[in-house]
């Protein structure tokens, strides 16, 4: 079977201890310390799902004999409700409900009752916000603005604040059934949030808030942070800066970037979707570099070359020589990773060797002038386009100089031009 980017619980990418640790972390939190949100964060593609599964699964199956009972939310899938705070809240609590044992589920069916009801209150009242003290920006409502909705405002404190407690209430009952009460905590998983609009992930971000009261509850969120950051700047029309940052450490007590994922795994693991006589050592190392350990890039580079490698054989047999190969996927590489430096490479492949040396010596004087005697000036725009530097400096292993890693123009230039059959 191909390996696909779908979220697994098994670890394929060498996140395990990492795992562990954070695993070790929320075991040890002593409940008196309770609630807290741990982020774990990392850009699309990054395995942030993947390492939370993972975390489930361990926080579940823990060879000690406590298992810590655990809540998935997916908030993207309920993205299309009108208040998604309201998917998560119940989510919670018809889990709780169905897990719970006989002797809970009284009290649960209360707590739902009520929680109910004061979540109604809550989506009524959402107009006025208690917001997030202490974040510049992101204040409580001025004493004049207080006053004149202090019908409002009191009606939304008095909810919050039963909200916060009923929901406790809740948890502990559910908790009150575990053999290691003292150990017990409820850990609720929230995935995909940064894949929702900018107004659903302020609601979930603001839900939170109701939650990290005092329950019992470890919150792991799988987030890209730098997507949050926008959505906050965006809901409260503030310029980019540290509001996003300040806004999420209020809430995060505990950031975790997810590391990139093994070079050595990323290789084993997709691997076998290429051809078996595409895999030279030179075309793996070109689709390892580009992919800067995420598995996603990986996938997508792997599946762009796939379709690239069927088609060579066909179309130009040339470049499909053992010594010719890479330099079919180092263009390949480039149209899934930098699509505009692709575009001027089709059209002007000879500019790219000017650019390479340039980039591995850098002039002395003005790059612009250095590429205008080139005829390759369309090429300065990505003097300064790290991303696109450290790929090809990665790639200096396979040749020192720009002959060596493009060989002749020709082949360069029919590496580009087939490169670009891919979407």
């Amino acid at each position: 079977m191909l390996p696909s980017d779908k979220p697994t619980s098994i670890d394929q990418l060498g996140f395990e201890p990492y795992v562990k640790g954070v695993e070790n972390l929320i075991r040890k939190t002593n409940p008196d310390d309770l609630p807290l949100a741990i982020g774990i964060y990392g850009a699309w593609g990054a395995g942030k799902t993947s390492f939370m599964l993972q975390l489930k699964s361990c926080l579940e199956t823990n060879t000690d004999g406590l298992s810590l009972p655990t809540i998935w939310f997916d908030a993207w899938k309920y993205d299309c409700m009108q208040d998604v705070r309201s998917a998560l809240i119940y989510k919670i609590l018809f889990s709780l409900q169905t897990k719970a044992g006989s002797g809970a589920k009284d009290k649960l069916e209360d707590a739902a009752k009520n929680l109910g009801r004061l979540t109604l209150g809550i989506i009524k009242q959402s107009h006025v916000q208690l917001g997030v003290p202490g974040v510049v920006g992101v204040t409580s409502p001025s004493i004049e603005q207080a006053q004149e909705y202090s019908d409002y405002w009191k009606t939304y404190q008095t909810i919050v604040d039963q909200f916060a407690s009923e929901f406790g209430k809740a948890v502990e009952a559910y908790l009150s059934q575990c053999h290691e009460k003292q150990e017990a905590k409820l850990v609720v998983f929230i995935d995909d949030l940064d894949r929702c609009l900018p107004e659903n992930v302020m609601v979930v971000l603001e839900a939170l808030k109701l939650f990290l009261v005092e329950s019992q509850c470890v919150f792991v969120i799988g987030v890209d942070r730098t997507v949050v950051e926008r959505a906050i700047q965006a809901h409260y029309n503030t310029e980019p800066g540290g509001l996003g940052r300040e806004y999420l450490d209020k809430i995060i007590r505990y950031p975790f970037n997810i590391p990139p994922a093994e070079s050595t795994k990323l290789e084993e693991y997709f691997g076998q979707l290429t051809e078996p006589d595409s895999r030279n050592d030179k075309c793996l190392h070109v689709l390892k570099v580009a992919a800067e350990g995420n598995p996603r890039v990986y996938l997508r580079l792997a599946n762009a070359w796939n379709l690239v490698a069927s088609l060579a054989p066909h179309v130009i047999p040339d470049l499909w020589q053992e010594d010719c190969k890479h330099i079919l996927a180092i263009a390949t590489a480039v149209h899934i990773r930098f699509p505009a430096l692709h575009e001027v490479c089709c059209r002007n492949p000879r500019g790219l060797y000017f650019l390479f040396e340039n980039w591995t010596n850098p002039p002395r004087e003005e790059i612009n002038r250095v590429l205008a005697r080139a005829n390759a000036v369309e090429y300065a725009q990505f003097w300064e386009n790290a991303p696109a530097r450290n790929f090809f400096l990665g790639l200096r292993t396979l040749g020192d100089s720009s002959a060596k890693l493009f060989g002749p123009p020709q082949s360069l230039e029919s590496a580009f031009r087939l490169s670009a059959s891919t979407a």
